[in-house]
């Protein structure tokens, strides 16, 4: 085996375990994976309803977020998705980070959140919706990049 392949390998599955999921894309992982978690590619690229992959994302966290928001008694209101991972197959889980607000304001700062959800036969199953840990806040330059490469990709 390439021993540079191997060494990507290894700390694509050390980054794995220690972000349990929720990890950023990088270089330093190998180009292609057999098996395990991946990213999701092309967030703005239309899929067969009508809807880019971020909305298809984006409804299954704000199934999350109503589990979460009812059981915990806060209101915190999805924002946009940053970056989402995906286990395919029977019973596809998907681990999507997000920008949230804590707070019905506008000016409320934006929150990085992490959703955990099982997609199986077109139903949505909601495992977990949490703060990133340790919290982090998404800056507005972050969402101003994201927003610039939405608007990008749509020319």
């Amino acid at each position: 085996m390439d021993k540079e392949f191997e060494k990507k390998a290894r700390l694509y599955r050390r980054t794995v375990i220690e972000t349990k999921g929720f990890f950023e894309p990088s270089d330093k992982f190998p180009p292609y994976l057999w098996a395990g978690i991946a990213t999701v590619p092309g967030l703005d690229d239309k899929m067969r309803r009508g809807i880019t992959v971020r909305q298809f994302l984006a409804n299954m966290v704000s199934l999350c977020l109503d589990k979460y928001n009812k059981e915990k008694g806060f209101n915190v209101i999805l924002e946009h998705v940053l970056r989402a991972n995906f286990n395919p197959g029977g019973c596809t889980k998907y681990y999507i980070t997000f920008a949230a607000r804590e707070f019905d304001s506008p000016d409320a700062p934006l929150v990085e959140y992490q959703a955990k959800v099982a997609w199986s036969a077109g139903i949505t199953y909601p495992i977990l919706c949490r703060p990133t840990s340790p919290p982090k806040f998404v800056e507005r330059d972050q969402m101003k990049e994201v927003a610039d490469e939405v608007m990008e990709e749509s020319s």
